[in-house]
């Protein structure tokens, strides 16, 4: 789980006037993940994955189905939930954080596909029922998610002061990057009129040379902190070592025993092999074995992936990971800027 500490702060110079969550395109990682959720369940098949076949297309059909046609979800208690299209992209955003969830997830949505009414018990769901409040909360416990994301994002970044980027800036990163390009760029939304200080967060540089190695970790495929931002990190760091765990979900911690074994090591005594290290998870979803996911076709990607890498190192810039994301986020912001020229004043209108 690591971020691009620049993106995270200022931004670049063609990124400074878009939202923090636009900068990061964690978007871009969340449909990325989303594509191994269907890639992998499709490998599986039934009954490994209740969804499989065609699972991408019949995923899209279903989103537009709920829009047009929500399902109502009645609890023991008689009261009523709604899933609709938007919850269901925002139960697989969640979900796809962590990879034991995702069998559960296809049986949900196999299960909504089949409905032949619009109406189903909550005990015939999984991961939708944690979403819908289904399970009794810890009352020890004190949820601080709404407070305490923006409290640390908003604090550390630089963002627009006009909330209307945010509604152009989601819409183009819908369009480009998918179901999650509204649900990351609105996250940072607080940030429009953040009345916190920024006095005390550290904005860079970030090339410092430490005395001891600074050990990165990610995932390949994470829908938060995407694996381009560890790339950017160890390339800024000019003593690191980066540590890729061919696998999926937010952080590496317990996904790859290898993985485990390499920051046991470096807690324990600073030692590292050699200047990167690749491991692969040792569960991947679905009970899918690791022979069948890594695999030839699989070793061939893993190939592109390290091809990529020493690409970004190749080139001379610090930042090197965001250069092939740079154009394009270039365009995001001319877009947005125009169109708040364009039609800002009557937005809100509408």
């Amino acid at each position: 789980a690591v971020l691009d500490p620049i993106s995270w702060t200022t931004g670049r110079k063609h990124t400074r006037r878009l939202p923090v969550s636009t900068r990061l395109r964690s978007d871009a990682g969340a449909q990325d993940t989303l594509e191994e959720f269907f890639r992998l369940c499709d490998l599986a098949g039934a009954p490994r994955c209740a969804f499989a076949g065609n699972s991408r297309d019949r995923f899209a059909a279903l989103v537009e189905r709920l829009d047009a046609e929500p399902v109502i979800i009645v609890n023991p208690d008689g009261s009523e939930f709604v899933i609709d299209d938007a919850l269901t992209i925002a139960v697989a955003l969640n979900t796809l954080y962590n990879p034991p969830n995702w069998f559960f997830f296809a049986n949900d949505l196999a299960f909504i596909e089949q409905l032949a009414t619009p109406t189903a018990l909550s005990s015939n769901f999984s991961v939708f029922g944690t979403e819908l409040g289904r399970r009794t909360p810890n009352p020890d416990l004190v949820p601080q998610t709404i407070e305490g994301f923006p409290g640390v994002l908003c604090s550390d970044s630089d963002n627009p002061d006009n909330p209307f980027v945010w509604a152009y800036a989601g819409k183009i990163s819908e369009r480009k990057f998918g179901y999650f390009g509204k649900p990351w760029t609105w996250a940072s939304s607080p940030c429009a009129k953040w009345p916190g200080s920024k006095k005390s967060r550290y904005a860079g540089p970030f090339t410092s040379k430490t005395s001891n190695t600074v050990l990165v970790t990610s995932t390949r495929y994470d829908p938060a902190t995407r694996y381009e931002g560890a790339v950017t990190v160890d390339k800024l760091l000019p003593n690191s070592h980066l540590l890729t765990v061919e696998g999926w979900g937010h952080t590496t911690l317990l996904l790859s025993q290898c993985a485990t074994q390499i920051g046991a090591d470096y807690l324990l005594s600073g030692k590292l092999p050699g200047r990167t290290s690749t491991c692969k998870a040792d569960f991947p979803p679905f009970f899918l074995s690791p022979d069948e996911v890594f695999g030839p076709a699989a070793a061939f990607a893993a190939e592109g992936l390290e091809a990529e890498t020493e690409r970004l190192e190749s080139t001379t810039e610090a930042d090197a990971a965001a250069v092939s994301n740079r154009d394009a986020v270039a365009l995001d912001r001319a877009e947005v800027m125009r169109a708040l020229r364009d039609g800002g004043a009557s937005y809100g209108k509408r």
